[in-house]
């Protein structure tokens, strides 16, 4: 997978490949920054936003991420660094983990 930007448009997009077989698998245009991104499962990748967790499974074509969770309470603030996620294996629950100071990370 690898993020970026677009000059000019909110948000970041992330593009997913098969390197065996160089082929694209899927775009998506996130409306809102990405901060944090893993692989859950094999074909199911994990997106952290500032305001949300979404799955997107790029084993089905032209499928779209579809939202997990809203980030809510001290995962919600501005400040706040996302430094792990993960689920189990039948995605029936998950963890989001964070760091933050009460001076939005001015000092450690």
């Amino acid at each position: 997978a690898l993020k970026g930007s677009t000059e000019g448009q909110p948000g970041h997009f992330v593009q997913v490949f098969n390197l065996d077989s160089k082929e694209k698998l899927g775009v998506y245009q996130s409306p809102a920054n990405i901060v944090f991104w893993r692989w859950v499962a094999p074909r199911v990748l994990a997106l952290v936003t500032d305001t949300h967790v979404l799955h997107w499974d790029v084993a089905t074509a032209n499928s779209a991420p579809a939202t997990i969770f809203q980030r809510a309470g001290k995962l919600a603030e501005a400040g706040t660094q996302v430094i792990s996620y993960s689920a189990n294996s039948q995605m029936t629950w998950c963890l989001l983990t964070a760091i933050s100071t009460q001076d939005q990370g001015k000092t450690i």
